[in-house]
């Protein structure tokens, strides 16, 4: 749930974003997630547009890198190439 509503997440091509590893649909409330693109980072980066829609680009990768080093640290994040692989099984 984000900003109180359902969204979907989808692991396919964004539909008007070609060459975009992510995507956030408002109208559809969809967040679209390129097969192969890095997971978790990516879903990450995608709900922060979700959930904080007027915020720069800038500011929405500052908040991912600060997620992404906060849960390496604290050992909750799986090395990147180990959940890449079984999510794109």
């Amino acid at each position: 749930m984000i900003r109180g509503k359902w969204w979907k997440v989808l692991r396919k091509a964004p539909p008007r974003a070609k060459d975009a590893v992510g995507m956030c649909d408002f109208d559809e409330r969809t967040i679209y997630i390129r097969p192969g693109a890095e997971m978790p980072a990516t879903i990450i980066h995608e709900c922060i547009h979700a959930a904080i829609p007027d915020v720069d680009e800038h500011a929405v990768e500052s908040a991912e890198t600060a997620i992404m080093e906060c849960m390496k640290k604290c050992n909750i994040l799986v090395e990147e190439k180990n959940l890449k692989k079984s999510v794109d099984e």
